[in-house]
């Protein structure tokens, strides 16, 4: 037999008490009703006289110090194989028969919204985002924007100028439709960052999540991209930890970036000699002879760092 919880403000103490009486319970069947089975609502009353049910321990140490008199109650199938109760209580006259039609008639839609608001928890743990304020989106195997988090939407308006009806990048969705292979990682070095997008492999989803997903149509299958920012202001302030100038951090920057002496100078606007400088000094503070040392040692910064 299942352990039951509440939405009411209940003390877990009292929880227990619910839970050690349970089989004194009058609703007893319909409570133990199995997922399949016809759903139906009734009332205590339907089934004992309250002063019978108050000689209960049930009655005397869980809904007595509640003040609850009265109760309609009913049980509802959750993914077809759970059950969840719906009560409602009252500490005065008791539900009318044509009450429990009425909560019978409605529990169909009941049914409906309870499953699509687990099954949109569903989404929500199937991206592993929001509370980590990642950066994710999902996009179904027709290239339609599912869900994607604020963070996600943030940067496809900072950086991407086109979009589609639903939010998505058009330049995002032309490169899913050449269906990019597991784990490919897409880059775009723009003004003063760089934006990488890591693309999943299509992901089987429940069917019932068209029904509350934006842009989710008939498909069943989904697309994770995750994108992570990288400013050159963050990673200079990184590097400077090593005892770099701003100057030499700068270049360090774009060396581990993969440019070149002659690109550096472009574009921080200086001389291409004045570039080989600091990368000499920029050595000498690291202890290193060469590119690939210097931008070993600037990827351990940033990895300690964070």
């Amino acid at each position: 037999m299942g352990v039951y919880t509440t939405t009411c403000p209940v003390p877990a103490e009292q929880m227990e008490v619910f839970n050690a009486h349970i089989h004194q319970h009058p609703l007893i069947e319909l409570i133990m009703r199995r997922p399949g089975e016809p759903m139906r609502a009734a009332r205590w009353s339907d089934y004992t006289t309250l002063r019978r049910f108050k000689q209960t321990g049930l009655y005397h140490d869980y809904f007595r110090k509640l003040g609850m008199r009265r109760q309609l109650a009913a049980t509802l199938d959750v993914n077809g194989e759970n059950t969840i109760a719906l009560a409602f209580s009252r500490s005065g006259s008791d539900f009318r028969p044509d009450d429990a039609s009425l909560l019978e008639l409605f529990l169909p839609h009941v049914q409906c919204m309870i499953q699509n608001m687990i099954d949109r928890e569903v989404v929500l743990a199937l991206c592993d985002v929001a509370m980590n304020n990642e950066a994710v989106m999902l996009v179904d195997d027709s290239g339609a924007l599912v869900y994607a988090t604020e963070h996600a939407r943030r940067l496809a308006r900072e950086h991407f100028s086109v979009h589609t009806a639903d939010g998505l990048p058009v330049e995002i969705r032309s490169w899913l439709q050449g269906s990019p292979a597991l784990g490919l990682v897409r880059i775009w070095d723009l003004p003063g960052c760089r934006l990488s997008c890591t693309c999943s492999g299509l992901v089987r989803i429940e069917g019932a999540l068209d029904e509350i997903c934006q842009g989710m149509r008939s498909s069943t299958h989904v697309r994770r991209l995750s994108f992570v920012e990288s400013r050159m202001e963050q990673t200079v302030k990184v590097l400077q930890v090593l005892g770099l100038t701003l100057r030499e951090a700068e270049v360090l920057h774009w060396m581990a970036e993969g440019k070149r002496n002659g690109e550096i100078a472009i574009i921080l606007g200086m001389k291409e000699r004045t570039v080989d400088k600091h990368r000499e000094h920029l050595f000498a503070k690291l202890g290193v002879e060469t590119r690939t040392a210097a931008v070993a040692a600037a990827r351990n910064a940033a990895v300690l760092q964070n």
